[in-house]
């Protein structure tokens, strides 16, 4: 995934903010 930063990624792979 496009991350425009540092996010942390779930365990999905989707990123929380």
């Amino acid at each position: 995934a496009d991350v425009p930063g540092n996010y942390p990624l779930d365990k999905n792979g989707n990123r929380y903010y």
